[in-house]
């Protein structure tokens, strides 16, 4: 709901989840959660879910604490949706489980199209994904959907990817071009309705597809501005002000 912001930090040489409330500058380490990358709030926003390591599982942690409960072995880069629905990426492929953990479902396997980054759409009925990063550079990697009900596959955008849909009946994603972008769409057809539009010329993406950007479910959003190296990074600059 916007309220809190969660992050990865590195502190001596391991990586830790680190909370804020959005109206504080003070954060506290989420206990627990050594290894932890690609963090998000349950909708209710009562737990951090994250990936520990390199697609070894997805797990959850208390916002106010507690310890950490695997949700999905193997598994990463996931999104918890509404119905305590998560859908992640083992692989190439999509499986969707219930946030309580249990046994996942296949969504989407494919010899020749990879998926990442998936995120199921509000009701349900679509999973938004980017397709073709790696290798292939960012700037080929695609934005699909796949239509559950109706079993097939079709593309959203021609070059985006970590697609994400926002209040405005938008779809918002990265750009290899380091911007953030937005198209909109029909959710009720699952359809595009219109051409694309940069929202932010300055977006850090990274040539494996991670956007550094999150969007709250009230539409507040947080992102990382580009740096002057074209693959995504950061830069840190020594600035002098007078203290009068």
């Amino acid at each position: 709901d916007g309220r809190a912001i969660v992050a990865g930090h590195i502190e001596t040489g391991s990586n830790s989840l680190y909370l804020r409330p959005a109206d504080d500058t003070e954060w506290r380490v989420v206990a627990n959660t050594n290894g932890a990358t690609n963090p998000g709030f349950s909708p209710d926003g009562q737990w951090i879910y994250y990936d520990r390591g390199a697609g070894a599982g997805i797990y959850k942690v208390p916002i106010s604490g507690g310890p950490a409960l695997p949700v999905a072995m193997p598994g990463g880069r996931a999104h918890w949706a509404e119905n305590d629905t998560i859908v992640y990426q083992f692989g190439t492929e999509i499986y969707r489980v219930a946030a309580a953990g249990g046994d996942p479902e296949l969504l989407f396997s494919s010899d020749s199209i990879p998926a990442s980054r998936p995120y199921l759409l509000p009701g349900g009925k679509g999973v938004l994904f980017g397709s073709g990063t790696g290798g292939a550079g960012v700037l080929n990697s695609r934005i699909l959907l796949l239509d559950i009900e109706a079993d097939e596959v079709r593309e959203v955008v021609p070059s985006g990817t970590q697609p994400r849909y926002v209040i405005t009946g938008h779809i918002i994603y990265g750009h290899g071009d380091q911007a953030l972008m937005a198209v909109p769409f029909d959710l009720r057809n699952l359809q595009v309705t219109g051409t694309p539009v940069t929202l932010l010329p300055s977006l850090t993406v990274y040539a494996e597809g991670s956007s550094q950007f999150a969007v709250s479910e009230t539409g507040t959003l947080i992102y990382d501005a580009a740096s002057d190296n074209e693959a995504g990074g950061s830069t840190t600059t020594l600035v002098e002000v007078d203290l009068e």
